[in-house]
């Protein structure tokens, strides 16, 4: 059976999208050039603490999201670093 639960995400106990609990919210009306560069300056922060990676490899794939649904194909991601 598929898993049709969403997650739910809260700043302040209040309810947010999670583009904004991952601070990206500010990208989604963005064109895919400006999400490209947006792409590339993130995947520069590797961080070393592993519990902040984890959060940084969520925040890479919602704004390679965001290219593919502008896109509307994930083969753009062949040719960006």
């Amino acid at each position: 059976m598929p898993n049709t639960q969403e997650r739910q995400y809260f700043i302040d106990d209040k309810e947010v999208s999670e583009l904004a609990y991952y601070d990206l919210e500010h990208l989604e009306n963005s064109d895919v050039q400006d999400l490209q560069i947006a792409l590339s300056e993130e995947r520069k922060n590797v961080p070393a603490d592993i519990r902040k990676f984890l959060d940084w490899q969520v925040r890479c794939s919602l704004i390679e999201e965001l290219i593919t649904k502008k896109v509307g194909h994930r083969f753009w991601a062949d040719f960006i670093d």
